[in-house]
C-alpha cells in the first residue's frame, strides 16, 4: 500500500506530498520532479537532537527503519546546492565585509516590545482641553503626550496620545472612554497599523502538537495579536496577525523556539504562502 510523503527543498519550506510505490519505496526520480538535484533525503529523529538520512540505492529510496512515519517532515539533500550556497556566502562575506563597529551602526536598532506609541483619540467634544484629557487619563498612568488637532467637522475633535507604560496602552486601548460626556475612541493609528498583509507573518514549523493559544501566548510577549490560524489539515504552518505592522516587520526571518520547536518567522512574499492567505481568508 502506497504511502503520501511531506517533503520540502529546505527546513522551514512548505513542503510537498509524493506518493511512493505500492511496496513504500520511494522512487528518487519522483523527488527530483519537483526538487531537482536531490540525491537523497534526510529527517530529524524522534528527539529532534540529529538527523538521520535515508538510504537511496539505484535511484530507490526504502522506508527507514520503522517506516515513513517516522518523521512528520523529510528534507532534500541537494549536494550541489550546498557547495553553491557556500560559494555565495564566501563571496558575498568577501564583497561586503564591513568592520564590526561599522556593521553595528549599519543594523536596524533592536525592536523594542515594550515601547510605546503614538495612539489616536477620536469622537472628542470640540471643546475639550489637553487638560481635560490628561486628567481623565492620568488616573490610569502616566501620560507622556497630548497633541490636540483640528478636525474638518466642526462637531467633534481628535487628539493624539502616548502613554509612558505599554501594559496600560494596551489596557486602555481595549476599554471604553467617556471624555467630558462624550464618547471617545483610543485607536492604533492607521499609520501604525498598515495593511492586514503588512501585520500578517508566515510561521513555519514541524509539529502538530503547538496549539493556537500556544502560538498567541508566545507572540503576545511581541505585541498585541489580533489572530493566529492553523491549517486544517494541518501543513506545517500557521498564520499571525499583530494589531501593529511594526511588530510583525520586526519579526521577519528570525526563529524562535517554543516548548523545544523551532518557528521560522517569513513574509507572505512566496506564491504558496499566498495560496495559505487565500485559504485562510474563504
Amino acid at each position: 500500500m502506497s504511502d503520501w510523503i511531506a517533503i520540502c527543498g529546505e527546513e522551514g519550506d512548505a513542503p510537498i506530498e509524493i506518493e511512493t510505490e505500492d511496496d513504500g519505496v520511494l522512487l528518487l526520480e519522483s523527488v527530483t520532479a519537483h526538487f531537482p538535484g536531490t540525491t537523497t533525503l534526510k529527517y530529524r529523529n524522534k528527539d529532534k537532537s540529529a538527523l538521520r538520512g535515508v538510504k537511496c540505492i539505484e535511484g530507490k529510496m526504502a522506508p527507514p527503519t520503522g517506516g515513513w512515519d517516522q518523521a512528520s517532515l523529510y528534507i532534500c539533500v541537494n549536494p550541489n546546492k550546498v557547495e553553491q550556497a557556500g560559494k555565495r556566502k564566501a563571496e558575498s562575506d568577501e564583497r561586503d565585509f564591513v568592520p564590526v563597529k561599522t556593521a553595528r551602526r549599519q543594523e536596524d536598532p533592536e525592536f523594542d516590545p515594550q515601547a510605546t506609541i503614538d495612539l489616536i483619540l477620536l469622537g472628542l467634544n470640540p471643546q475639550t482641553t489637553e487638560r481635560a484629557i490628561r486628567e481623565y487619563f492620568e488616573e490610569s498612568g502616566e501620560v507622556t503626550l497630548v497633541q490636540m488637532k483640528k478636525s474638518k467637522d466642526a462637531n467633534v475633535g481628535y487628539a493624539f496620545i502616548r502613554f509612558g507604560n505599554k501594559e496600560v496602552e494596551r489596557k486602555l486601548l481595549k476599554e471604553k472612554h467617556s471624555i467630558e460626556g462624550k464618547q471617545a475612541y483610543l485607536r492604533i493609528p492607521n499609520s501604525q497599523q498598515g495593511d492586514r498583509s503588512e501585520r500578517k507573518v508566515y510561521v513555519s514549523y514541524h509539529t502538530q502538537d503547538l496549539t493556537v493559544d500556544d502560538l498567541r501566548n508566545h507572540f503576545e510577549k511581541f505585541g498585541d495579536v489580533e489572530d493566529v490560524f492553523i491549517p486544517t489539515p494541518w501543513r506545517h504552518f500557521c498564520f499571525v496577525t499583530f494589531t501593529e505592522k511594526r511588530v510583525a516587520q520586526s519579526l521577519l526571518g528570525k526563529e524562535h523556539t517554543l516548548k523545544g520547536v523551532s518557528l521560522l518567522i517569513k513574509s507572505l512574499s512566496s506564491n504558496k504562502e499566498k495560496e495559505g492567505d487565500k485559504m485562510e481568508n474563504m
